[in-house]
C-alpha cells in the first residue's frame, strides 16, 4: 500500500472560505487509487472535516500565521523572517522523516508556501513533488524568483487551465523540454450541491433568502481584499448600475469582518457614503453557497487577477451566467463556450453595460445559463479531475522509482 501513498501538504489560511483547500479536499476524499495522508499547520475548519471522513491528518504547528508577509512587522525586525526560515528547516526535516516512514513516492504541495516548507525534505526522502499553482498576478506585476524556485523544486506543476499554462510557462522558467512539467487540471465542482433549480424551486429559494420578485439579484463572491476588487466595483460601477437599473441588488458573499479587515471596512464605508445601502448587501461567509448561486440572476467577477475563479465555475454549475473582467481563464471558459460575457480588465463602464444588457434580456441569460451548466457537467466533474490526478501520481511515482 505504501507505493500508493500520497502526502498532501495543505496550509490553511484564516479565511473561512478557501477555494484551493476545497479543491484539493475534493481530490483527497474521492480518490480510491491512492492512500491520502494530510499534513497541515493547525486545526481549522477543514481539519475536523478531513478526520470525519477518515483521512489520516498530521498537524504540524508553525511559528507564524499563514497569510502574513515574509517581512511582516517593521523592516528592521529581522526576527520574523528568521523564524519563518527556521520553520522551513524544521518542516522539511519532519517531512523527510514522514516520507521515509510511509515509503511515500509522491508529495503534493497545495501552494507555493507548502513547497518551501516540505519539498526539499520530501525530495531527499525519495519522493516526487507535485506543486499546485492556483493563482496569477495582475497584469504588469512581476513574478518573483520564488515562483521559479518552486517550479525547480517540483517535478510537476499543476495549474487550473490552458490559459494558465500559457501565462505561467515563462515566469516559472518551464520552457523547452521542461515545459512537459507544466500541466493543467480543471478545478472540481460538486454537482450534487451546485446544480440548476427548476423555476418553481428557484422562486421559492429566492423568497427564502429575502430576494424580492422584482429584484435583479447580482452575486459577488470572494474574500474581501484588493485582489478581489470589491471596492472598485462598489465605487466605480454600483452608482451607475443602480441609475440604469433601479431594481439591481448587489449581494457580496465572503469573509466580511470590517472591524478586523481594513479593506472590508473601506467597502462598508464606501457603500454608506454613496448612499447605496438599500442596493448593496454584505452577506458574510456562507458554508452553503449553492443556494445563493441558484437564486441570483447573475454573478459578477471584477477581480484584478485570478487563476480559475471558483465563483465563476460554481455559478455556471448552478445555471447562473457570469459577467467578468478579463482575468486568466475567463475567456477560455466564458467566451470559448459561450456561457458568459467579458469586459476588459478595469473597464467598469463596459461591465455595467454588460450587466444591464443581460438584465433586460432574460432569454439570453437563460441560454447562457443552460450552456454554463453543460460546461460544468463536462469539464468540472469530480471524477474527471480525480482520474487525471491519479494518473499523474502513478506516472510520477513510477518514473521516480526508476530514477531512485
Amino acid at each position: 500500500m505504501s507505493s500508493g501513498t500520497v502526502i498532501f501538504c495543505v496550509l490553511q489560511t484564516p479565511n473561512l472560505a478557501n477555494g484551493g483547500v476545497e479543491s484539493i479536499t475534493e481530490i483527497m476524499t474521492r480518490t480510491r487509487a491512492v492512500r491520502p495522508i494530510v499534513v497541515t499547520q493547525e486545526i481549522r475548519a477543514s481539519t475536523p472535516r478531513w478526520r470525519r471522513i477518515g483521512l489520516d491528518v498530521h498537524v504540524w504547528e508553525l511559528p507564524y500565521e499563514i497569510g502574513t508577509s515574509f517581512w511582516s512587522g517593521m523592516p528592521w525586525r529581522f526576527w520574523q523572517p528568521l523564524r519563518r526560515a527556521a520553520s522551513f528547516v524544521v518542516s522539511n526535516v519532519r517531512m523527510y522523516r514522514l516520507t521515509r516512514t510511509l515509503g511515500a513516492r509522491v508529495v503534493h504541495c497545495n501552494d507555493l508556501l507548502s513547497v518551501f516548507h516540505f519539498a526539499v525534505g520530501a525530495r531527499l526522502a525519495g519522493a516526487g513533488i507535485v506543486q499546485s499553482v492556483r493563482d496569477t498576478k495582475p497584469v504588469g506585476e512581476r513574478y518573483g524568483v520564488r515562483w521559479r524556485i518552486g517550479a525547480r523544486l517540483s517535478h510537476l506543476t499543476v495549474v487550473l487551465s490552458k490559459e494558465m499554462v500559457e501565462l505561467l510557462r515563462d515566469p516559472l522558467g518551464l520552457t523547452g523540454a521542461a515545459a512537459k512539467r507544466l500541466v493543467y487540471v480543471y478545478s472540481v465542482v460538486d454537482r450534487q450541491l451546485f446544480h440548476p433549480l427548476p423555476d418553481a424551486n428557484r422562486l421559492e429559494m429566492r423568497k427564502s433568502l429575502g430576494i424580492a420578485g422584482d429584484q435583479f439579484a447580482i452575486g459577488y463572491v470572494g474574500a474581501f481584499n484588493d485582489k478581489k476588487g470589491q471596492l472598485g466595483l462598489l465605487t466605480n460601477a454600483t452608482p451607475s448600475l443602480v441609475n440604469k437599473l433601479p431594481t439591481a441588488r448587489v449581494y457580496l458573499a465572503g469573509d466580511f469582518e470590517p472591524d478586523q479587515n481594513r479593506y472590508a471596512e473601506r467597502c462598508r464605508k464606501a457603500v454608506a457614503e454613496l448612499g447605496m445601502g438599500s442596493h448593496v448587501h454584505f452577506l458574510g461567509f456562507h458554508s452553503q453557497m449553492a443556494a445563493w448561486y441558484q437564486a441570483w440572476d447573475l454573478v459578477v467577477l471584477a477581480s484584478r487577477s485570478e487563476g480559475l475563479a471558483r465563483s465563476m465555475i460554481e455559478s455556471l454549475a448552478c445555471g447562473t451566467p457570469v459577467a467578468s473582467f478579463e482575468v486568466c481563464s475567463a475567456r477560455e471558459i466564458l467566451i470559448d463556450h459561450d456561457c458568459g460575457r467579458l469586459a476588459a480588465q478595469g473597464d467598469y463602464v463596459a461591465l455595467v453595460e454588460t450587466i444591464v444588457e443581460l438584465a433586460f434580456n432574460p432569454a439570453l441569460r437563460r441560454a447562457l445559463g443552460n450552456r454554463g451548466a453543460q460546461v460544468a457537467a463536462q469539464f468540472f466533474r469530480p471524477e474527471v479531475a480525480v482520474r487525471r490526478y491519479e494518473a499523474l501520481y502513478k506516472d510520477l511515482a513510477t518514473r521516480w522509482s526508476r530514477a531512485s
